[in-house]
């Protein structure tokens, strides 16, 4: 296993002041010998796709060396964001998910076994860095002259440093750009399951040497985690002051550089070591953008994310943590998609609904179940209102979507709607008497099926009319009685007159004075019974429609129809 040896000692010092090139500067001042790195980061293999640890790569190296000189030492490798490599076979096993043969990509590879091994790719991408320095390297040497160096220190044959032990030459067996990356990540993943086989261990104080060179003595370090346990049974020296005091520079004749450089380049390249800690919004709900210059950060990074955001859009959050001392929002699309990102509460506000008052109308639905939502939170219940009518007394609108407000709720001050979409909609008409025409009951919007519960109405009998509402296209009223008190029973329009008749002071007959033909004053057509002139009728009811009499003789009357005839044809006796 790599451990900081003399000679890579010497070389991972040259590599942190030259081959690393140009980087932010991570505070080192927060550098936890005992937290490193959190688990919860340091196994989650899904913080970058392939394509994103490619662009990662060509970013550190826009431009690669490939110049060549002399036969046999210096000659240039591709560099990292180039590399190719065809991969053995690996078996799955405990640690591991296996690898199968295929020419793949440095980034594809990376990603490849990330995946098969359960590790941030973040971490193999800072470790070959810290280790070899490739990742930054512009002009990668494929071979250096081997017994110059003492180590033979080829950069992608020992790119992760695995198998090179402080006391002895690299193990042939793990050469490779391939099987180092795949056998440092399956060994991380050995920590994590056999914490008892190493020498470091989460979960107690350990002696850990600040130097390959014991006489610069140890400290004792408590381990927090089986991830930084990992770092030091794979690198087993801590730096001292002076090492995180130079940054990525030299520090003192005692200090060591190899978990310094990965926190630092974890830090500087992907941001926070430690697991983001969201908590739940105890009401998890819509806010709108209330700044002009709002926009994602990414917690990883600290930059702002996809530009800024739109003043007034709607975005749903469901949890919050605290950046750069400040409360910081978390979308629900975010926390789904496994982004940390998040808004800044001061650039957010809470939604007010545009609640507008109406005339008070009812509704209702035909199955009598009624679906109440907050939009703004997305809390919604249904509740059964069976032959029940809601009075409504506002209306509002949210993204895109109609809502009725229940009088009930408004004067309670709650903040329910019921989406226009799923009701049916009583209209209040004036009220009027209508006749029935024929025997019938009222109906009920289920199955629009007789309902018997409240007696048959007879024919004749007059009702007040106070609503009407269209089902299927076809018309039905509401009473008066059954209107206020907010029971939804409906008449089909088609037993029901809105002819009301009168009786006659002094039924009497009357002798037809020329021929005419009975007419049904309700649908305006003439009825195919004709009298002769001279023949006796005998009446007793009229009705007043279009500016006119109508009489209606005493057989129609006894059977409530709409048949009448014109008195300009009939005289008295």
């Amino acid at each position: 296993m790599k451990k900081l040896m003399a000679a890579s000692f010497v070389t991972a010092v040259f590599l942190s002041l030259a081959a690393f090139g140009s980087v932010n500067a991570a505070d080192l001042s927060k550098f936890d010998p005992g937290r490193i790195i959190d688990d919860a980061v340091f196994y989650n293999s899904s913080t970058m796709t392939a394509e994103q640890i490619q662009a990662f790569l060509n970013s550190k190296v826009p431009v690669c060396n490939t110049y060549t000189f002399g036969t046999s030492m210096h000659q240039a490798a591709p560099c990292l964001k180039d590399y190719r490599e065809t991969t053995n076979t690996k078996s799955v096993d405990a640690f591991c998910d296996g690898y199968g043969e295929v020419n793949q990509s440095a980034a594809e590879i990376i990603y490849g076994v990330a995946q098969s091994c359960g590790v941030n790719p973040q971490v193999l991408i800072v470790i070959l860095q810290k280790e070899q320095g490739l990742v930054t390297d512009t002009w990668p040497r494929d071979r250096w002259l081997t017994g110059t160096d003492g180590n033979g220190n080829y950069q992608y044959r020992s790119a992760m440093g695995y198998g090179c032990p402080d006391t002895a030459a690299c193990d042939t067996v793990y050469y490779g750009f391939f099987n180092q990356v795949y056998y440092a990540a399956r060994q991380f993943k050995r920590y994590q399951a056999n914490p008892n086989a190493y020498s470091y261990r989460a979960g107690r104080n350990n002696n850990i040497l600040w130097h390959p060179n014991s006489g610069c003595g140890y400290s004792t370090v408590y381990i927090e985690n089986s991830a930084t346990a990992g770092l030091y049974n794979y690198t087993p020296y801590r730096p001292n002051q002076a090492a995180l005091n130079a940054g990525y520079g030299l520090g003192d004749g005692c200090s060591s550089y190899g978990n310094r450089n990965f926190y630092a380049y974890f830090v500087d390249w992907f941001g926070n070591t430690y697991a983001i800690n969201y908590k739940a919004l105890v009401t998890p709900r819509y806010l709108s953008v209330s700044a002009e210059d709002a926009s994602k950060i990414d917690l990883n990074t600290g930059l702002s994310v996809n530009g800024l955001l739109e003043k007034g859009q709607e975005i749903f959050f469901v949890s919050e943590t605290t950046y750069q001392d400040q409360p910081c929002f978390r979308s629900r699309y975010d926390q789904t998609y496994n982004n940390n990102y998040c808004i800044f509460m001061k650039h957010i506000a809470e939604i007010n609904l545009d609640n507008k008052t109406i005339p008070e109308i009812r509704i209702a639905t035909r199955s009598g179940l009624i679906t109440k939502y907050n939009p703004v939170t997305e809390i919604s219940f249904s509740a059964k209102y069976d032959n029940l009518l809601i009075a409504t007394a506002q209306t509002f609108v949210f993204q895109g979507v109609d809502y009725y407000s229940s009088a009930y709720d408004v004067a309670n001050s709650l903040a329910y709607g019921i989406k226009a979409s799923e009701v049916i909609v009583i209209d209040p008409i004036p009220l009027r008497s209508m006749t029935v025409t024929e025997p019938s009951y009222k109906l009920s919007p289920v199955q629009l099926t007789s309902d018997t519960a409240y007696g048959e109405l007879s024919r004749g009998h007059v009702i007040a009319i106070a609503a009407e509402v269209t089902i299927d296209d076809h018309r039905y009223y509401v009473s008066q009685y059954d209107y206020n008190i907010n029971r939804f029973l409906m008449i089909d329009s088609n037993v029901l007159s809105e002819i009301a008749f009168e009786p006659f002071l002094i039924p009497r007959n009357l002798r037809v004075s020329k021929n005419t033909c009975k007419y049904n004053i309700k649908n305006k057509q003439a009825s195919s019974v004709c009298y002769e002139a001279g023949e006796i009728l005998y009446f007793k009811s009229k009705t007043y429609v279009d500016g006119k009499w109508w009489y209606r003789s005493n057989w129609e009357t006894e059977h409530h129809t709409n048949l009448v005839i014109d008195p300009e044809a009939l005289s008295e006796l």
